[in-house]
């Protein structure tokens, strides 16, 4: 996956427009288009500002530890929940691993 690929991934996963996130950080929405669709590669300090937008930072964004930004989003959903409603997830989710 490309770093605009990824970034439009997280755009998505955030539920952001990309003119708004163009907007929240002063810069086009041509330009972004262009650097999630690796038509250019923004310098260091540009994807620093487009990751501010979604607060993330540089080291968040290439230490993925292999996984999808929509694994990051889903662990990151899963800690906020209270330990029975854990519970309630893991046995709705071994009940839909064992349906074949």
């Amino acid at each position: 996956m490309t770093n605009g690929e990824k970034l439009k991934d997280i755009r998505r996963i955030k539920k952001m427009s990309a003119k708004a996130v163009a907007e929240k950080i002063n810069l086009s929405q041509s330009y972004l288009s262009k650097i999630e669709n690796d038509q250019v590669r923004g310098t260091t300090e540009t994807l620093e500002l487009v990751l501010s937008a979604y607060d993330m930072t540089l080291e968040q964004f290439f230490d993925n530890g292999g996984h999808s930004a929509e694994y990051k989003e889903l662990v990151s959903e899963l800690q906020k929940l209270q330990p029975d409603q854990l519970r309630n997830i893991t046995n709705l989710i071994r009940s839909l691993t064992e349906i074949k």
